[in-house]
């Protein structure tokens, strides 16, 4: 994972570019200078595979968006205005949502400057690699935010030791590492005890391989991950500590009531009333409205595995991948009814 030795001096103008390349200014990947100097020194010929996949994982990128977390965003901000009056149920879908919006939506963001960069002939390293599906904590950070991971593990943690300084300290340096992952955030307790929350969790999982506890059986081992995670996400979420032990506390102790209606009722009628104002009549409302549901529950499933820092490899442009482009771009291009800021501009 290290960065071995250094770059060569480079001109002023080229460590401009470094800095100033746009496709990844905003909100990452974290790129290392060493990366990407030897790429723009590199003069190689057009590569239309690498191309064809940039536009690919743009348009991508840009579906996911608009299309799915976009979508669930408007589920979480409607729950979040009366946290206390959500079922049991209204309360995991509202966890869920979020975590599947956080997820999309950053992963989308780095798609599209991954697609800039391969179209400019730039190769942006990979940010995520089906972080859902991780068996443990440390698995999840190997997938989640690599870029993040990677530089926190060599400025961070590497120089206060690693875990070369006995156990005791290494425990340390780990909670020390995710603090400052909580910090980088956002200045505020949520963000801290989200940060805090993993760190101890990678500790528990330390202690329990090194007293040779036994090993959970691998959909145990992603359930209880998957649970953590969303469960945390609840405080990277809220606004306040109290907002989110009310939340929580509906998701696990339960609500007043166990199923609700006014979350659903207002996002469904919502949708429906929206479609109508476009003449399609309830009817074919609905009819787009499930189409649309299950052409995201598709997607997701879909391009789960373009998260995978293999795809370049595995790239193979033909007659259904460009069609589908054109498909996405057109559905992306009709529901972009609004500005919409990416979710990891605010972090």
């Amino acid at each position: 994972m290290r960065i071995a030795g250094k770059s060569p001096a480079q001109s002023g103008l080229s460590y401009v570019n470094f800095v100033t390349f746009f496709p990844q200014l905003i909100a990452g990947p974290i790129v290392h200078h060493a990366e990407m100097m030897p790429q723009f020194a590199d003069r190689k010929p057009i590569d239309w595979r690498l191309i064809h996949l940039g536009v690919f994982l743009f348009v991508v990128g840009l579906s996911k968006k608009i299309l799915v977390a976009d979508w669930r965003s408007e589920v979480v901000v409607f729950a979040y205005k009366d946290l206390a009056g959500l079922s049991t149920v209204e309360a995991w879908v509202t966890a869920l949502s979020y975590s599947l919006q956080l997820w999309l939506d950053f992963s989308a963001y780095t798609d599209m400057a991954l697609g800039l960069g391969m179209i400019f002939g730039i190769r942006l390293p990979f940010n995520f690699n089906q972080p859902y599906r991780a068996l443990d904590i440390q698995d999840f950070w190997r997938r989640w935010h690599m870029t993040l991971t990677k530089f926190l593990t060599e400025y961070v943690y590497f120089p206060l030791g690693g875990s070369r300084m006995g156990a005791v300290r290494t425990y340390g340096n780990i909670m020390v590492v995710f603090a400052v992952s909580g910090f980088w955030h956002g200045a505020g307790w949520t963000f801290i005890l989200w940060g805090l929350a993993h760190g101890v969790a990678s500790c528990v999982l330390r202690l329990w391989r090194a007293w040779g506890a036994v090993t959970l059986p691998r959909v145990v081992a992603w359930g209880v991950t998957f649970l953590f995670v969303v469960s945390t996400w609840v405080l990277f979420r809220a606004e306040t500590v109290e907002q989110a032990l009310t939340l929580l506390r509906t998701m696990y102790l339960g609500g007043e009531t166990w199923v609700g209606t006014g979350l659903w009722e207002e996002f469904v009628v919502g949708e429906l009333k929206w479609m109508d104002d476009k003449v399609l009549g309830p009817t074919r409302a609905k009819a787009v409205l499930g189409g649309l549901v299950v052409a995201a529950v598709y997607g997701v499933g879909r391009f789960w595995r373009f998260d995978a820092p293999k795809l370049i490899e595995r790239w193979r442009p033909g007659l259904l991948t460009t069609v589908t482009i054109c498909v996405m771009l057109s559905l992306s291009l009709i529901y972009m009814q609004k500005a919409s800021e990416f979710l990891y501009f605010q972090f």
